[in-house]
């Protein structure tokens, strides 16, 4: 009987002892985890100089201060221009002016060249106006003629943008930047009507435009960096942001390998600080950022 309760005594002992053993190791693990915890959150934040002052910027660690490779870059495509589509559009201007019904037709079912050579044919014709940066894209080899102007269904007069927005959303990267590069004078025109439906139709178009843009410049046109360099500087789609003016403009200036555009470059970028050209740079080639910064990907929300 005696030996009996030593040996409960002895196996309590050892339960007891390696109950103890593991708390001892429990507790030292939880511990290490949050002195690791405390020790990760210290170095989570470092401090960055402005070049303005001396002042230390906060900056978590998910903040990147290098860049490192995203699926996601602005720059993703061998640039390209659209030169090779100026005969195209002025060949199907010429037949447009002859026989409307049939350019129209393609141009409704989405054929890129055909919706940019209608849209001009109505803009030449019935609003007259032709804007500036225009000219460069798509040379003029007709000279308009209003008497010469086709008759067009007024639903197509009213709204020319609407043949470039289709064929845009079918694809059409030229369509999208012909959008883009008309919008200014559109939204102008909307504006100056001074009706509730016409200003917010000129801030829809300014908004597609900004889309378009964009997307136009990802598909690779060099055409396309260049006019959302100019919007973001004058603050065309109603904000002026030089950072992402500063991010169309380097590869443009790289491409171009022009003076006076790396001299404006320059000039931008001695006004942003260390962290906004960071993010200017991550969003034209690409970085792991974090939120602040990913909300360059998606500028237009």
């Amino acid at each position: 009987m005696k030996m009996s309760s030593s040996r409960t005594l002895l196996v309590c002992i050892a339960i007891a002892s390696f109950s103890f053993v593991l708390w001892i190791n429990y507790s030292n693990r939880n511990n290490l985890l949050i002195a690791k915890n405390i020790s990760v959150e210290h170095a989570n934040k470092t401090h960055l100089k402005t070049e303005d002052n001396n002042t230390p910027v906060s900056i978590q660690k998910d903040t990147p201060v290098s860049c490192s490779p995203s699926n996601s870059p602005l720059v993703t495509k061998l640039m390209r221009n659209t030169k090779t589509a100026s005969s195209e559009i002025d060949d199907l201007m010429a037949d447009g002016y002859v026989n409307p019904d049939a350019l129209l037709e393609q141009a409704r079912a989405g054929k890129e060249f055909a919706a940019i050579a209608m849209f001009k044919i109505i803009r030449n014709c019935y609003l007259m106006m032709e804007p500036p940066s225009l000219g460069k894209m798509v040379s003029e080899k007709i000279p308009v003629q209003h008497q010469n102007c086709p008759s067009l269904p007024s639903d197509v007069v009213r709204n020319p943008l609407k043949l470039l927005e289709d064929a845009a959303n079918m694809g059409s990267t030229e369509a999208m930047l012909f959008y883009a590069m008309n919008s200014r004078s559109f939204s102008q025109f909307y504006t100056r009507k001074n009706t509730n439906e016409s200003v917010q139709l000129s801030r829809i178009v300014l908004k597609q435009a900004e889309i378009y843009g964009e997307q136009a410049a990802r598909d690779g046109l060099l055409e396309a960096y260049g006019f959302m360099f100019g919007a973001y500087m004058t603050g065309q789609f109603g904000t002026r942001d030089l950072t992402l003016a500063y991010s169309y403009g380097l590869p443009l200036a790289a491409n171009k390998n022009n003076p006076a555009i790396s001299g404006q470059l320059s000039k931008i970028g001695m006004t942003l600080s260390p962290l906004e050209k960071t993010k200017a740079e991550q969003f034209t080639y690409g970085c792991t950022v974090n939120k602040e910064a990913n909300s360059l990907n998606s500028p237009f929300k």
